[in-house]
């Protein structure tokens, strides 16, 4: 087989090279994956109020306020694999400055310049 045919039945797309979106997506895989998240956490943690509205709500506040708590470290995550401040700001869905001031490390702090006088 070439790489010209595309279109043959036995043609296939290398794992390897599929990739993200460049932005977050809402859809049926994200919707599948967040529904099957509330109901296991309330399993867990009441599992005689599945399907309550309250403990539906409970849940789903309960895994964003992990997921925010995760960005810092996910973001972090993604300056060591050399990702730009452009490209994560583009998943998060603000301005690379804001994506920067929000999320930057000590490390990647400006260090103050010394002057050169003593005292």
């Amino acid at each position: 087989m070439t790489n010209e045919d595309v279109d043959s039945p036995w043609a296939f797309a290398s794992p390897c090279s599929l990739t993200h979106s460049d932005r977050p997506l809402v859809d049926d895989d994200s919707a599948t994956v967040i529904s099957e998240a509330i109901v296991e956490l309330t399993l867990l943690r009441s599992p005689a109020a599945l399907g309550d509205g309250l403990a539906d709500i409970h849940a789903m506040v309960s895994l964003l306020a992990q997921l925010h708590a995760w960005l810092p470290i996910a973001v972090a995550s993604a300056r060591a694999q050399d990702h730009t401040w452009a490209a994560i700001a583009g998943q998060l869905q603000v301005s690379p400055a804001t994506a920067r001031r929000r999320y930057r490390t000590d490390d990647e702090r400006p260090r103050p310049v010394a002057t050169g006088t003593d005292g």
